[in-house]
This record gives structure tokens, sequence and C-alpha cells, in this order.
């Protein structure tokens, strides 16, 4: 018995759910095995009961039979019983089961929309990053660009006050407009006089080093030398 009972054990350990099936599994088998001994009993009993019945009264007969009718009758109801018990804790297994799953299904439905909301919150917080950057680079050029502008703005306003300051020159109305500064004159000389028509010129001597310029309107003779 124990030959067959551990070969059914090493059968079912081949694929077992896990240990406690397998510990169900023996308690299941020993309890059948028990039930078996007393079933082989009770025929034991029954043929020795025949074999001898002939022995006994007709009233002990009866009460043999009244016994063996009894056991069988209690031997339906422990088997229905164990069945009924078997059958409830099958129930309450899968119950249990049936729990495990929709709370391994909750917990993964948890943790993904936890997931998700975390890669969502790193989503925004990478965009306003992005946001705040691109917004502090357009301060900075913003900044750039007022202080170049403000820098020729204050070079030009600088400027325009030198300007201001200068104090223009008293032009003497009885100087020619073709008036031509000392350290000008060495140029001059490859160059005609402004302000002059050619025929104003007509007096010009090539001998002489000094040439008159007269110019009607004006007082002043403009002599120019051409030794430098």
């Amino acid at each position: 018995m124990m030959s067959d009972l551990c070969l059914a054990y090493h059968d079912n350990t081949k694929n077992p759910a896990s240990e406690r099936s397998n510990q169900e599994f023996v308690r299941w088998r020993l309890e059948q095995d028990a039930m078996d001994r007393q079933r082989r009993l009770n025929a034991a009993k029954e043929r020795t009961m025949q074999n001898n019945l002939h022995q006994y009264s007709p009233r002990e007969q009866n009460g043999f039979l009244q016994q063996r009718n009894q056991e069988e009758v209690d031997h339906r109801a422990a088997e229905s019983q164990r069945q009924e018990a078997e059958r409830q804790k099958r129930t309450l297994i899968r119950q249990r089961q049936e729990e495990k799953r929709r709370e391994q299904a909750e917990r993964g439905r948890r943790r993904r929309e936890e997931s998700e909301r975390r890669q969502k919150e790193l989503a925004d917080d990478l965009k306003r990053q992005k946001e705040a950057e691109l917004a502090e680079e357009e301060v900075r050029k913003n900044k750039r660009n007022n202080s170049t502008t403000g820098g020729e703005t204050k070079g030009k306003q600088k400027d325009l006050a030198d300007i201001k300051k200068r104090k223009p020159k008293e032009r003497d109305l009885n100087t020619p407009d073709s008036y031509i500064p000392p350290s000008s004159r060495s140029e001059a000389i490859s160059k005609p006089i402004r302000n002059q028509q050619p025929s104003q010129l007509s007096h010009w001597s090539e001998s002489s080093s000094v040439f008159p310029v007269k110019q009607e309107g004006h007082k002043k003779r403009l002599e120019i030398s051409t030794e430098t």
C-alpha cells in the first residue's frame, strides 16, 4: 500500500500546482486507503457471516443483517459528507484563487496608472523646463539687443552733443569762397582754383611767381606763391 501511495505521490509531483496540493493529495489517498480497508473488513465479515449463518438462530441472523445495513448506511453518509467537504474545499480554493487574481489585476492596474502618471509628470516637467530655458534665452537675447541699441544711441547722442557744443567758425565775408588755407597751398598748385571761371583766369602769367586773383564784390586779393 505504501509503495502505491509513494508512486502516486511521485506521479503527482511531476507537475504539482503547489506543495499544498501535494499534501491534500496525500491526505485524500490515506483516507481512500482507510475506506478500502474498512470495505475489505466488512466484506470479510459478510463472508464469515454467510458461511456461519446456519449456526445462528433466525433472530441472530436478523440482527447481523440489520447491523450490516446500518454500517452500509453510515458508510454512505460518511462518503457523502466527505464529498460535500471536498466540494466546499474546492469551492473555497477557487474563490481564493479568484480573489488572488483580482488582487493581482488590481495591483497591475495601479502600477500601470502610477507609471503613466509618473511618465506624464516627467514629460510635463521636461516641457516646463524647456519653456523656462527658451524664456530665459529670449530674455538674455533681448538684454543683449537692448544693450547694443542703447550703446549706439548713447554714442549718437554724445556725438550730437559734441557737435552742438562745438562753436561754428566765424566766416569772414571778405574772404572769397575759393580761399585755400596755407597748409593746402601746395595741393592747390596742381588743382584749379575753386569757384573760378576760365574767363577769370585769363590774366595768369607763367613767368610770374605771384598771380593775382581779383573777384568782384571782394576787397582782398589772394596771392598764392608757387614756391613751397
